[in-house]
């Protein structure tokens, strides 16, 4: 990805400054919103857009919570073990009421409360609250937290899916 300044103080970074972007996008992929082609080939197309610096600084912090997020949620997953057909999971970690294990899409939802319920725990304990305490700095801690939170569950659902190759 290319960034052009475009209006501002090079010397002087604001967040009201406007920066063209252009990247290169295979042929077929989704333009993500707010890109245009503005030119292609067979293979690959030329997108381009223009952005206020505050944006482009709000999306690198999302997208790093969120493949963090990622991150810790296929960790997390990858230490629950698939619970055995006829298992009663226990109350305080059933809120969607599994009750009793029946199915492998009840396995699948066990392993999901599991592990989402092992990641909540994890936060009380060290060293998490340097994480806690970095994103709630950032003047987007709100969006930062949905990401990473976010990229906990798809962490957890990808780890699962691998596991049960759905």
């Amino acid at each position: 990805m290319e960034n052009t300044l475009f209006s501002g103080d090079p010397m002087n970074p604001e967040d009201a400054d406007m920066i063209v972007q252009s990247d290169h996008l295979q042929t077929g992929k989704p333009v993500p919103d707010g890109w245009r082609v503005m030119s292609g080939s067979a293979e690959w197309s030329l997108i381009m857009r223009v952005a206020y610096r505050y944006e482009i600084e709000t999306e690198a912090e999302t997208t790093d919570a969120y493949d963090r997020g990622f991150d810790r949620g296929q960790s997390v997953a990858s230490w629950v073990d698939i619970p055995d057909i006829g298992t009663k999971l226990p109350p305080d970690v059933d809120w969607v009421g599994v009750e009793t294990i029946l199915t492998e899409a009840d396995q699948i939802e066990a392993m999901e409360l599991l592990a989402g319920a092992s990641e909540t725990n994890d936060r009380d304990f060290s060293p998490f609250e340097l994480t806690a305490s970095e994103f709630n700095k950032s003047e987007n801690a709100d969006e930062i937290w949905l990401a990473f939170d976010n990229g906990i569950a798809a962490g957890i659902r990808d780890n699962i899916a691998k596991r049960f190759a759905v």
